[in-house]
């Protein structure tokens, strides 16, 4: 890929957009044979795309910005990928083992009024669902 600037990266969009099933057709014939570039993630209708020795730098960029993560094969590279949508409360806080152990009082609106619905520890809170009326 001479256009590319060493270290540069390709963010190639639609790949997984049903409206646009040629992106993909495309995309898969080109990668038939090997190619100077790879796929290394893919998040938010897009797929990013740069030669294998920046792909660790692009990873760790991406990973600690993505608020879920998986690993897959893709095109025959190894690929993250990623969602950027926001995580509820409950997910965000409990990524940090801190608030595992904590006390916590469980406060329930009810009838125009909060009240103290239950002691609890914050693991067991990620069980509950709340609802204010």
């Amino acid at each position: 890929m001479e256009a590319l600037a060493p270290g540069g990266v390709i963010i190639l969009d639609d790949y997984f957009n049903e409206m646009w099933p040629g992106v993909s057709e495309g995309v898969d014939r080109d990668f038939r044979e090997p190619r100077g570039i790879l796929p290394f993630a893919t998040g938010a209708n897009k797929t990013f795309f740069c030669a294998s020795g920046a792909i660790p730098l692009y990873v760790d960029s991406l990973r600690s910005i993505a608020t879920k993560t998986l690993e897959h094969d893709f095109l025959g590279a190894r690929i993250l990928c990623c969602d950027f949508a926001p995580l509820p409360f409950t997910e965000r806080v409990g990524k940090d083992s801190r608030w595992h152990t904590a006390p916590l009082l469980l406060f329930q609106h009810r009838g125009g009024q909060f009240r103290v619905s239950d002691h609890m520890r914050f693991d067991a809170l990620l069980s509950v669902s709340v609802t204010l009326d």
